[in-house]
């Protein structure tokens, strides 16, 4: 809605008026500016005459006296709007409480069972039955009984939750204080604790405490390197990794940037190094903590590529020499331990391949020309 004159936009802090007589409705400052101080007593649409007594507000969110309740007329003189049916109601303790919010505590709006009274006992035709019963078990034959026998088994709680194999979180699952506040959740009495996927239990750091190892197969005539993972320090980069490696997402992905004496970068699969994507589908976060993070201080250590801050998707690279400007802006996820070419000799694991990947000539824009 807007004012017909002004045309100015209605919105929940504007104030708003009608006139009683032509029923056209303009915001106050409209008939303020161009009818009250103007002493223009006409309606700006119909040209009718009105007076003040005509002006009816409909909206004033300013006016804070409107909303006091006490100023009320019909609070001040006690009058009530409810019909008797709804007052019964209000009067009634128990349609007051929302009852299935209460858990074990319902029972007590519950009007108490009313017992049944037993029927007389005549003491003779008890005596007479008790008899009856000792005759009939003194005929039976020796270790018979006359109730067929049977193995029940009693169920019996402990009063504990099971335990189950899913790892547990170290907070509760929140349900408890939910159902406390919110009458439509389902009562809750117990502080259970929440349990968590298996991915991310695992990608929790220092969670998982051995190294992984991952081989990287190149096209002939480079061979074969492997990788030492670093789990520990970065686990959402070593699970990206291989995740991504067993879907084949890396599968005749080329390597589109060589720079020599500094990096080689691959994991695009589409090859201009602006694609590609995380197993999430979406950038996750750098990884920092760790020695090979801190440092980046030797040759062949495996990190992540990014744009920026906390942008890792797919494409990593290996490094040909130390790096130390590249502390705490990439994610080293692994390093070099061995390749089909050096083998694995300590310190020069893996430097034969590097050396090899390394020589190969590239474009003014570092693209290698053999792939």
């Amino acid at each position: 809605m807007v004012d017909p004159v002004t045309f100015k936009v209605f919105t929940n802090n504007t104030h708003i008026v009608a006139l009683k007589n032509t029923r056209n409705v303009f915001a106050y400052d409209t008939i303020e500016r161009l009818n009250i101080k103007a002493k223009n007593w006409r309606d700006l649409v119909s040209e009718e005459e009105f007076s003040r007594k005509d002006i009816v507000t409909l909206q004033d969110p300013q006016n804070v006296e409107s909303r006091n309740l006490s100023s009320f007329k019909y609070l001040q003189e006690g009058a009530s709007t409810l019909t008797p049916e709804q007052q019964r109601e209000r009067n009634d303790p128990s349609r007051n409480v929302n009852t299935t919010a209460l858990g074990n505590g319902a029972s007590l709006f519950k009007p108490p069972p009313k017992k049944e009274q037993l029927p007389d006992i005549n003491p003779d035709a008890l005596a007479s039955n008790r008899a009856s019963i000792a005759k009939t078990l003194s005929s039976l034959p020796p270790n018979k009984s006359p109730m067929p026998s049977s193995s029940v088994s009693t169920p019996t709680s402990t009063g504990k939750s099971i335990p189950t194999n899913q790892p547990r979180a170290l907070h509760t699952t929140g349900l408890a204080a939910a159902s406390l506040t919110s009458t439509g959740l389902t009562p809750h009495t117990t502080a259970d604790l929440a349990t968590l996927s298996q991915e991310t239990y695992l990608l929790t750091p220092r969670r998982v405490r051995k190294k992984g190892y991952a081989l990287l197969t190149l096209a002939p005539p480079f061979g074969e390197i492997h990788f030492e993972l670093a789990p520990e320090f970065a686990p959402k980069a070593v699970w990206n990794f291989i995740t991504l490696a067993k879907k084949g997402y890396y599968n005749d992905v080329l390597f589109h940037r060589n720079i020599p004496g500094f990096m080689i970068q691959g994991g695009d699969p589409t090859g201009t190094g602006k694609g590609g994507t995380s197993c999430w589908g979406k950038n996750f976060a750098d990884e920092f903590d760790g020695p090979l993070s801190s440092k980046f201080d030797k040759r062949g250590l495996l990190a992540m590529a990014n744009k920026g801050k906390d942008s890792n998707g797919s494409q990593f690279f290996i490094t040909y020499r130390p790096c130390p400007h590249l502390v705490r802006k990439h994610t080293v996820f692994g390093q070099v331990v061995y390749d089909e070419v050096g083998g694995n000799d300590g310190a020069n694991a893996g430097s034969e391949t590097l050396k090899v990947l390394e020589r190969v000539p590239g474009d003014d824009q570092s693209r290698p020309k053999t792939a």
